[in-house]
């Protein structure tokens, strides 16, 4: 479990009530079953104009499990499952390469941290201990499932795509350079830190033996 110990500037604050949902959008094509030839829908990634046929909206909690301050952290996402009429658009079937006219493709990785607020609060039965602080939790972006058949492999890509408007406060990205100590050539890799704003995951918590003791983690924290 990684945490950031300093406390978060109380800018935080000013952006709890402009906390927005989490948001995401599939678009479906028609298709026939390979074998008993029954109409079906498989997902797609479509460019250029789209026609739907139905919109459907629902709103569920989604769970990452592992991988994020070693919780089980929730979501609360708005998902949009967009029907297209047939040959309404052009289309790559969802996790296959896509290389059309027009679309663009990234292929260099970029080690990404997601940060959020944990606010730490001295338990209730504590009389001679009173504190109340921000801190932030480290993890790593992941795949989010809402049951077995509903998993969502790139929710977090709108912590950046939404920037400034939507669940992030602030991005930043730089160039991390690793030498060895014993020579050789050095390592240029590309960083991104993601800071959310509050109430965007539900679950964190601070898994500290002091807080049961009555006693500021900050005193003991050697994260």
């Amino acid at each position: 479990m990684a945490f950031i110990t300093t406390a978060i500037s109380p800018v935080l604050s000013l952006y709890a009530s402009k906390a927005m949902a989490w948001s995401y959008t599939r678009y479906y094509s028609p298709s026939t079953h390979p074998i008993n030839k029954t109409p079906k829908y498989h997902e797609v990634q479509p460019f250029g104009s789209v026609s739907a046929t139905q919109t459907d909206v629902t709103t569920g909690q989604y769970n990452q499990y592992g991988g994020f301050l070693d919780n089980e952290v929730t979501m609360n996402v708005t998902v949009t499952n967009i029907y297209l009429a047939s040959g309404s658009a052009s289309a790559c079937k969802t996790g296959e390469p896509c290389t059309a006219a027009g679309t663009t493709t990234n292929s260099e990785e970029i080690d990404t941290s997601i940060y959020a607020p944990i606010v730490v609060t001295n338990e209730p039965s504590c009389t001679l201990t009173s504190y109340s602080y921000t801190t932030s939790g480290a993890g790593m972006p992941g795949p989010v499932t809402s049951d077995l058949f509903d998993w969502i492999y790139d929710i977090w890509d709108q912590a950046t795509d939404r920037w400034p408007e939507g669940p992030t406060l602030a991005v930043s990205t730089y160039d991390v350079t690793l030498r060895a100590k014993l020579g050789g050539q050095a390592v240029t890799t590309k960083r991104c830190d993601i800071f959310l704003k509050p109430g965007q995951l539900n679950g964190l918590e601070i898994d500290d033996n002091q807080m049961s003791e009555c006693v500021d983690p900050r005193l003991f924290d050697f994260y």
